[in-house]
């Protein structure tokens, strides 16, 4: 699978987590998706790239947040 597509995914189950979620650390959120089983770099850049999207947000206090537009 090339690394795109891996990074997708990752997205896909951040937003998935945050949604049933609605607020996490950045720990708790690595701990409910158990980030560190994902390949070197993996989560980061999926989180990374989910904030660009604005599919995340970034709060004060290292919290995140599903983006408006992913509430269903």
């Amino acid at each position: 699978m090339a690394t795109h597509s891996y990074i997708e995914a990752g997205i896909e189950e951040i937003v998935r987590v945050l949604r049933g979620s609605r607020v996490l650390t950045r720990q708790r959120l690595d701990e409910a998706l158990n980030a560190s089983d994902w390949p070197d770099g993996m989560f980061e850049a999926a989180l990374r790239r989910a904030v660009e999207q604005g599919r995340v947000r970034r709060l004060q206090d290292g919290l995140l947040e599903i983006g408006s537009d992913e509430w269903v």
